[in-house]
């Protein structure tokens, strides 16, 4: 039995991810910083304690019998953060913590990392095959030297790795940024986000853990760099419509100029600024609702002729339906 070790497997990702590939005949292993419920894991997984990951973690007992790692576990983007005061963070836990373990599973049985970075490790600009890496965010920036850390690391030897960089996720148990707009589709008020005419991409959990679970074996994923979503690029509007239709809301919008909106999120920095209270408001929120995000992952597709298990349609539609059910119990099709 191949096994495989997954950082981050107490998180959102990392629940759907250990579930999937115990189906798949996998042995699991899994790291927790404390005493991790398990809950909605196969009953044969095993675990390992990994207190703090850095620059001197100690993965020698985790990585042991190991044939795969996917590293999943890392400090994460934190939103409306100031990237500069999450500097020293971000880079101690994504970048020197990731360069630690690449350079501990040199030597080791590990045959494969595959180290889910993130769709910020390029510039917005240019998320498509080829483009030059110019992270515009301290997290970014850290994801980023985690990668070209691994790249030297892992350039020769027995180990390689496979680098993927999702875009937003989303799935039962964590509609990631779509919570936001489901607070606002709750409130059964008309939405002023008619005039939005954006793209976005986004990725659904299953489809993201079929990914990972591929590029394990794959020889096509030796040493590469690929963008993931679903696929599928829409814009604010046309989202609030499908998470709607799938909640049993009805969403109504109001064709309010975006200009105008950004004019008025402006008062709501101020109101932010000198008092400290957020209204919900502001030039920070109205950015993520109205600018384009779009991750180009044809390459993916093309180089491992690899088609995500689910549309984003269903990934939606899953999601939605699944909402009270633990993260684990729906997982990807086996590809």
């Amino acid at each position: 039995m191949s096994t495989v070790l997954v950082t981050g497997s107490t998180g959102f990702v990392g629940r759907h991810l250990c579930h999937a590939l115990a189906l798949r005949g996998y042995g699991v292993r899994g790291t927790y910083r404390l005493a991790p419920s398990t809950d909605g894991y196969a009953p044969e997984m095993e675990w390992v304690q990994v207190r703090d990951i850095g620059p001197d973690t100690d993965w020698q007992e985790a990585l042991r019998g190991m044939n795969y790692v996917v590293h999943l576990a890392g400090l994460a983007h934190r939103l409306g953060a100031d990237d500069k005061d999450l500097k020293e963070a971000f880079n101690h836990v994504n970048a020197r913590g990731t360069a630690r373990l690449a350079d501990a599973i040199r030597g080791s049985s590990v045959r494969r990392l595959v180290f889910i970075s993130s769709a910020k490790a390029m510039v917005r600009d240019a998320l498509a095959p080829g483009a030059a890496n110019l992270p515009d965010s301290e997290y970014g920036r850290s994801k980023f030297a985690a990668e070209q850390a691994i790249t030297q690391a892992l350039a020769d030897g027995d180990a390689d790795f496979c680098i993927l960089r999702p875009c937003l996720v989303y799935g039962p148990g964590n509609l990631g940024n779509m919570a936001r707009l489901m607070r606002l589709i709750n409130t059964g008020l008309p939405l002023p986000f008619g005039s939005i005419h954006n793209r976005k991409s986004f990725i659904y959990v299953g489809n993201l853990v079929a990914a990972i679970a591929t590029c394990l074996t794959h020889p096509a994923a030796s040493r590469r760099t690929f963008a993931l979503s679903d696929g599928e690029a829409i814009s604010t509007p046309e989202l609030l419509y499908r998470l709607g239709r799938y909640s049993s809301r009805r969403v109504r919008l109001l064709p309010m100029p975006v200009p105008l909106m950004k004019a008025i999120a402006k008062v709501g920095d101020s109101i932010r600024r000198w008092t400290g209270i957020s209204i919900g408001w502001d030039s920070y929120s109205v950015d993520r609702l109205c600018n384009s995000l779009t991750v180009n992952a044809q390459e993916f597709f093309d180089q491992l002729q690899w088609t995500p298990p689910y549309s984003m349609e269903e990934g939606i539609r899953i999601t939605m339906s699944s909402a009270a059910l633990p993260p684990a119990t729906v997982t990807a099709r086996a590809s």
